[in-house]
């Protein structure tokens, strides 16, 4: 009971004697009153907002108080300590402001927590940063038995080149926990990045008849772009000439031209395929008995490119066909008008590509015929075409 009353003689008097400070009395007072209604966060606020404009006794010793009922007893001893560092400042009553700090640090030392954040050999590497909650723990606090509030810390260790680690632990009242931090793992080194280099860009000038050329210097950074691959256009258009022979049902050779335009999609490409055929057809009629043949065609098929430089093709194709063809002498014309399915089975792709040979075969699905204009009832619906060609890319 005797020391109770001398405890609330001391904040009384410490409160009267809080200094020439009208803000900061006021907190005090504010404090005072929101304490005396049980609001306790509240009052340790205005504590701690008279505190920070000036550490008088009374201001510390009633904030240290506060915290205790907090049960921040961390905090609290701390600032028990700090009230006893100014028990000289009360006129007349040092001696017993100082026993009272004192005691009500030493009352509470024994029940407070404490932390322990453990920095193992294996984890301690260069540039190794601590931080608890955030806040930089201090190395030579470092495998220390700290005090500490009760509560749940964030324990983070980072360092340039490494994963960061973090420990998160709870400590509770009065409780001794110790917090180890791993072993960081390192980051894989990244190679430097390519120095600038320089690029030409050829480009024609002048107009027609001309013969100059300009080139640009452009300096960028990254590695170098490589040259395009000839044959190919940046747009990813490619387009070729071909030859392909083929031979008729009658023994006869039907020369041709073809013309192709691709796109490369996935494995291969898609491609159009315009085909011209021209021949000299016997007619059985002896050998002047002759006709000609005038074939054309337009095919669109997928390519698929398989390894070792072959590849398969198969689509669909339309065509039209005309003979003028001679029957006993009297000259009579033919016409088919065909749709067909076109296979590529077997084709060799060389350089880039740059160069392809293939056997193509075109199954006619259904053919329309005419004599001399007039329907032709004896027409075969099938038929079987097959050719060899050579197709070179130009472009």
């Amino acid at each position: 009971m005797t020391r109770a009353l001398l405890s609330l003689c001391l904040l009384v008097l410490a409160a009267a004697h809080a200094g020439a400070d009208p803000a900061g009395d006021q907190l005090f007072r504010d404090g005072k009153a929101l304490l005396k209604a049980g609001k306790v966060d509240e009052a340790c606020e205005k504590f701690q907002q008279s505190r920070d404009r000036a550490a008088k006794f009374g201001t510390v010793l009633n904030l240290a108080d506060c915290r205790q009922r907090q049960g921040r007893l961390a905090t609290a001893w701390e600032l028990f300590i700090e009230a006893k560092a100014l028990s000289t400042t009360q006129q007349g009553n040092e001696e017993r402001a100082f026993a009272e700090a004192a005691r009500r640090a030493n009352k509470i030392a024994g029940k407070r927590a404490f932390l322990t954040v453990s920095i193992p050999a294996e984890a301690r590497v260069p540039g190794l940063v601590v931080t608890r909650n955030r806040s930089e723990v201090a190395a030579s606090t470092w495998d220390q038995s700290l005090p500490i509030d009760p509560g749940s810390y964030a324990i983070e260790a980072k360092a340039r080149g490494y994963e960061p680690a973090t420990v998160t632990v709870q400590v509770a009242a009065t409780a001794k926990v110790t917090a180890t931090v791993p072993a960081l793992v390192k980051l894989p080194v990244e190679p430097p990045p390519d120095p600038p280099h320089e690029t030409l860009v050829v480009t024609p000038s002048g107009g027609p008849g001309e013969t100059g050329r300009v080139v640009n210097h452009i300096h960028v950074d990254g590695p170098p772009v490589p040259p395009p691959v000839p044959g190919i256009m940046p747009g990813l258009r490619q387009f070729a000439i071909g030859v392909a022979f083929g031979e008729t049902s009658d023994g006869d050779l039907t020369p041709g031209i073809r013309a192709i335009a691709q796109r490369p999609l996935g494995p291969g490409a898609l491609r159009g395929v315009l085909t011209f055929r021209y021949a000299r057809l016997k007619n059985g009629g002896g050998p002047s008995d002759r006709s000609q043949l005038f074939g054309f065609s337009l095919g669109a098929e997928y390519l698929y490119a398989w390894k070792s430089g072959f590849a398969s093709a198969a689509g669909i194709g339309v065509g039209l066909d005309h003979d003028t063809g001679h029957d006993e002498g009297m000259g009579n014309q033919f016409t088919t008008k065909w749709l067909g399915a076109r296979v590529t089975p077997l084709l060799l792709r060389l350089g880039t590509p740059r160069l392809e040979l293939g056997v193509h075969a075109v199954v006619m699905i259904y053919r329309e015929a005419k004599v001399n204009a007039i329907d032709d009832p004896d027409v075969s619906p099938a038929r079987l075409v097959v050719t060899a060609a050579v197709d070179w890319f130009f472009w």
